[in-house]
């Protein structure tokens, strides 16, 4: 989900407090942890042998959950999640426990999710767009460009080029039809709309807004393919929306960061929106190497570092000129952790479990009430949109499981397997937790709540919907444990 930044006549507007936090919201998943470890069973299985980093995963075709979790399920860890013990490599030598934390030590990889069809709302329609909603009769016809980006990277996931390649030409086609007309012609690059119609021809818009970080997912997708294919077919689409952003920077005189929408004299800038420009830019610098794209990157990261709130641990929400938006919002920390990994955040200086804990107790939201589709009543533990949220994004909770997975295999790889392995086994909770909210065709709503208000200036709700695009993607990468920023399709459950 693409949300804005919140400035109110000229002054930043603060939504954040330091008050001690609701005890309803404070739910301490240490605690349950101790719980866990306490209960633990001597059955753990085998292990994978081999734990490659994050960036250097082979390549696997791998499909997507066909069933649903019992919604009756406790979200006790303890009653759960089986027992798990640190193990080293089936190929390891045996050691003593005291040498066990080394390098050839590998926490227990026994979850595989449920793996079956890719689900039905993941299809191209007649024009090659996807729907975003499956039944919101006030959206019935919207395909955002940042929820086809996703269903591009799923697809690859699942080894489904024909339909990646299907969603990629509906951009290809507006890209080649703009830079044939004198305006495109005199234009840096491309910049795309934030939703088309899926009942129309191509280019036919659904919302006149333009966002940085729609344009720069799509570039993603476009480096994606072609790295999943040696394809060159969208090469010249990911240039001209790194020409687009380059321009962004050079119109901003060099300020660390890119404006959102630069239409009409907007100074905002969305730090989640510079994290998607900044990886972007990153592959496209590395792979044509051209230095602009670089030398933008850079100016990016600079604006994203300048964005951690110290005194809170984490993430600010954007800023507007010089008045920051201090807002917690879940996405835009699980963005930066499976961005930037463990490695990168402490490289900006910043306590890596201080800063997860800080998400976990400003983000989690335990047992939010939900009625399945079949009218079963479940609850729900997960992850709000912002802080002391009583409704679910399942989108942002199935972010917060890939960022899980990243932090679980960078800290194995650098021998903490207790920290490693209590990441690991968050993923797979809030991952089954998730399972709950998906029908029998492996679709996810938007959120817990239908029609519930998100943040009260943003002036809009949830989806009164029973399947979410940018939700329903997110679960089957989190399946699939696949970085959506990486070129790369890993499992990172192995």
């Amino acid at each position: 989900m693409r949300h804005g930044i919140r400035i109110a006549s000229g002054t930043c507007t603060f939504l954040l407090t330091f008050a001690l936090i609701s005890n309803t919201h404070a739910y301490n998943l240490e605690s349950r942890f101790a719980e866990l470890r306490s209960s633990r069973s001597d059955n753990a299985p085998a292990v994978a042998d081999n734990t490659p980093s994050r960036f250097s995963h082979p390549s696997s075709s791998v499909s997507f959950p066909e069933s649903r979790p019992s919604t009756s399920r406790s979200t006790n860890f303890s009653t759960y999640i089986t027992n798990r013990s640190i193990l080293p490599s089936r190929n390891a030598p045996q050691t003593t426990p005291a040498q066990n934390i080394s390098n050839t030590a590998k926490i227990s990889h026994d979850f595989t999710p449920t793996r079956g069809a890719t689900p039905g709302m993941i299809q191209p329609t007649s024009n090659g767009l996807i729907k975003s909603f499956i039944s919101d009769t006030q959206q019935a016809t919207r395909a955002n460009t940042y929820d086809q980006a996703l269903a591009v990277k799923c697809f690859l996931a699942s080894g489904d080029k024909t339909s990646a390649q299907t969603v990629l030409d509906y951009f290809k086609n507006i890209r080649d039809a703009y830079k044939n007309t004198p305006q495109g012609q005199a234009n840096p690059g491309i910049v795309f709309f934030k939703s088309y119609n899926i009942d129309s021809g191509i280019g036919s818009v659904s919302e006149d807004i333009m966002r940085t970080g729609d344009t720069a997912w799509l570039g993603l997708a476009s480096l994606q393919y072609s790295k999943n294919t040696g394809s060159n077919t969208y090469t010249q689409l990911a240039r001209d929306i790194g020409d687009y952003l380059v321009s962004l920077d050079a119109a901003d005189n060099g300020t660390p960061g890119l404006l959102q929408d630069p239409r009409y004299g907007s100074t905002v800038k969305s730090t989640e929106e510079n994290i998607d420009a900044y990886m972007f830019l990153k592959q496209l610098g590395a792979q044509t190497r051209d230095k602009k794209y670089t030398q933008t990157a850079n100016t990016t990261l600079t604006y994203i570092k300048s964005m951690f709130n110290t005194d809170g641990n984490y993430f600010n929400c954007g800023s507007s000129g010089s008045n920051i938006d201090t807002m917690f919002l879940t996405d835009v920390q699980a963005m930066a952790i499976f961005a930037f990994g463990k490695d990168g955040l402490e490289s900006m200086g910043i306590d890596v479990k201080a800063f997860v804990a800080s998400v976990e107790t400003r983000g989690q939201v335990k047992d939010a009430p939900y009625t399945t589709l079949s009218g079963e009543p479940a609850t729900v533990t997960g992850f709000g949109f912002t802080e002391n949220d009583n409704k679910i994004s399942a989108e942002w909770t199935a972010q917060m499981v890939i960022a899980y997975l990243v932090l679980a295999n960078d800290y194995e790889n650098d021998g903490d397997l207790a920290t490693a392995q209590q990441y690991y086994d968050k993923a797979e909770f809030y991952y089954t937790e998730l399972g709950k909210m998906a029908n029998a065709q492996g679709n996810l709503p938007y959120s817990t709540s239908k029609n519930a208000v998100i943040v009260a200036s943003w002036g809009f709700n949830t989806s009164d919907d029973s399947g979410a695009l940018s939700a329903t993607a997110y679960y089957q990468l989190a399946c699939a444990g696949d970085n959506p920023y990486t070129p790369e399709v890993e499992n990172l459950w192995k």
